[in-house]
C-alpha cells in the first residue's frame, strides 16, 4: 500500500502525507459543521453530500487516490431507540472511513 518495494525514505514521506491528510479531515470532522465541512473541500476537489454523508476523492499524486466518506452524527429517530433499545435522544459520533489505491 505504502509502495513497500520502495526506497525506506520514499515510503515515510508517503506515510507522513497520509497521516496528516488523515488528521486534517478528522479535525475538520468535530470542529465544523457539516456545512463547512463540505465548503472546505469544495475548493479542492469534488464533493457530493448525501444528506449526514459527505464524500470526496483526494489525490496525491496522478497515481494515488483517496475516497473519503464522512458521516455526520445525527439524532436517532424514537422508533429506532426501541429497535436498538437506546434512548431517542442519543447522538450517534461522527464516523470517518478512507480508502486508497494506486501507487500507495
Amino acid at each position: 500500500m505504502l509502495g513497500f518495494g520502495s526506497r525506506p525514505a520514499v515510503v515515510r514521506e508517503r506515510a507522513g502525507k497520509v497521516r496528516t491528510f488523515v488528521a486534517l479531515i478528522s479535525s475538520n470532522l468535530y470542529s465544523k459543521t457539516a456545512d463547512e465541512f463540505a465548503a472546505f473541500y469544495k475548493s479542492t476537489t469534488t464533493v457530493e453530500r448525501r444528506g449526514a454523508e459527505i464524500f470526496f476523492g483526494f489525490k496525491f499524486s496522478p497515481s494515488s487516490w483517496y475516497d473519503v466518506q464522512a458521516k455526520y452524527s445525527e439524532t436517532r429517530e424514537p422508533w429506532m431507540a426501541d429497535l436498538l433499545g437506546s434512548a431517542p435522544d442519543d447522538v450517534l459520533q461522527p464516523s470517518l472511513s478512507i480508502f486508497g489505491g494506486g501507487d500507495d
